[in-house]
């Protein structure tokens, strides 16, 4: 059987299978959350590698949670060029 988005297994209460990297198709959403969700997290990691333990815990805490923020932007980002 061929799948596609047209054509997915239809199970009891109306729930379908959406098959993501499976190299059929990837739904659009799942991919959204994923670049953001990999962004946030290298922008996390990034943020607090750069901010030097002599500043205080506090002060990596804040720079961390600005590197998850611009994370979340790019990965909405490069999910949007790779939607089109």
């Amino acid at each position: 059987m061929q799948l596609g988005p047209g054509n997915l297994p239809h199970f009891p209460g109306g729930a379908t299978i959406e098959i993501a990297f499976g190299g059929i198709f990837c739904d659009a959403r799942r991919m959204n959350k994923l670049c953001i969700f990999v962004g946030t997290t290298a922008g996390g990691i990034i943020g607090g590698l750069i901010c030097p333990p002599s500043l205080g815990l506090v002060t990596q805490f804040v720079v961390s949670g600005i590197g998850s923020v611009v994370g979340v932007y790019v990965g909405w980002k490069v999910a949007q060029r790779i939607d089109r």
